[in-house]
């Protein structure tokens, strides 16, 4: 279940990074005025 890829990264740490990513993305659009 917990089965690491090649950068030692989790599958759910991947997904929790994406989703921090995303998140982050957003909110820097949006202080730009987007």
């Amino acid at each position: 279940m917990l089965r690491k890829n090649e950068k030692g990264f989790t599958l759910i740490e991947m997904m929790i990074i994406l989703n921090v990513g995303e998140w982050e993305e957003r909110n820097y659009s949006a202080r730009k005025g987007l």
